[in-house]
C-alpha cells in the first residue's frame, strides 16, 4: 500500500512546503522526507499547505473511494500502519478542492475551478511541477459554463472525507461538508458535463453525461449528512437512468 500513495505523494509540489522541510525547489517530488516534529503536526503541515499544480481536477473519483474504505475499513488500515498516510492523502485532496471553491458572501458557488495549465503541455514535459515555466492557465465552471459531473464528484470527496475526519477534527469535517452540499446545489443547478466548459480536457477526461456523479453526490450526501432527502435524490437519478439509459 505504501508504494501505492508514492502516485499521490508525487502531486503534492508546494515549493514552500518543500523549503520548510529543508528541501530545495527542485527535489523530486517522490522524495520522502518526515520534519523533526510530531507526526499529527507533520501531516496538518502538509495537508494545509495544499496548492493547486496541475492537471484536471475531475479525478477526485479514487479520492472518494479512497475516503469510503477510510471510512468503512478503518480498522484494516489500522492494523497495516497506514491510517495516518491515508488521511493526509484525504487532507490534501480535500483542501486542494476547497480552495478551487469559489464562493460569494452568501456561501454559495460561484466558481470550481478544475483545471491548472494545459494537458498536452503537462504530459509533454518530463520535469517536477516546482520547475515548470510555461504559463499556467486556470479553467473553471461557473453557471454559465456548467459542469456537474466535475462538481458533483468533488462534493462526494469532500462529503466522504468529512466523515473520515468526523472523529478526528469536527470542525474540519463541517467545513467539508458544508463545501460539498454547496458544490452539490450547484451542480444539480446549473447542469452539464465540464468538458464541454473545459475543453481541454475533454481529451482526458471527456464525459459522456453527468447523471452518475449527481446520483454518486446525492448518495455519499446522505451518508455524511443523514438526510433522506439526498437519497430520494439518488434514487430518482438511479430510476431515470435505467429507464431512459441514453440520458
Amino acid at each position: 500500500m505504501q508504494k501505492r500513495f508514492f502516485f499521490y505523494n508525487a502531486q503534492w509540489s508546494a515549493i514552500s512546503l518543500m523549503i520548510s522541510a529543508g528541501l530545495g525547489a527542485t527535489t523530486l517530488l517522490w522524495t520522502t522526507v518526515r520534519m523533526p516534529a510530531s507526526i499529527w503536526e507533520w501531516r496538518l503541515l502538509r495537508c494545509r499547505q495544499a496548492v493547486m499544480s496541475s492537471l484536471d481536477s475531475l479525478p477526485p473519483f479514487p479520492s472518494t473511494f479512497l475516503g469510503w474504505s477510510a471510512v468503512d475499513q478503518r480498522n484494516s488500515w489500522t492494523e497495516i500502519e497506514q491510517l495516518g498516510e491515508l488521511q493526509d492523502l484525504l487532507c490534501w485532496k480535500a483542501d486542494y478542492l476547497t480552495r478551487s471553491h469559489i464562493r460569494d458572501a452568501t456561501g454559495q458557488t460561484v466558481t470550481l475551478y478544475g483545471q491548472a495549465g494545459s494537458g498536452s503541455i503537462d504530459h509533454d514535459f518530463w520535469g517536477t511541477a516546482v520547475i515548470q515555466t510555461m504559463p499556467r492557465l486556470a479553467y473553471a465552471v461557473t453557471p454559465t459554463q456548467s459542469g456537474s459531473d466535475l462538481t458533483a464528484e468533488a462534493a462526494s470527496t469532500l462529503a466522504v472525507t468529512s466523515m473520515a475526519f468526523a472523529e478526528i477534527d469536527s470542525a474540519y469535517a463541517v467545513e467539508l461538508l458544508d463545501h460539498a452540499r454547496v458544490l452539490y446545489d450547484f451542480a444539480d443547478v446549473y447542469r452539464g458535463k465540464h468538458s464541454d466548459t473545459i475543453i481541454d480536457a475533454s481529451g482526458f477526461y471527456p464525459s459522456s453525461h453527468f447523471e452518475n456523479e449527481l446520483a454518486w453526490g446525492a448518495l455519499w450526501l446522505h451518508r455524511a449528512a443523514g438526510e433522506v432527502d439526498y437519497l430520494a435524490k439518488t434514487r430518482r437519478i438511479a430510476l431515470r437512468r435505467i429507464t431512459s439509459p441514453t440520458l
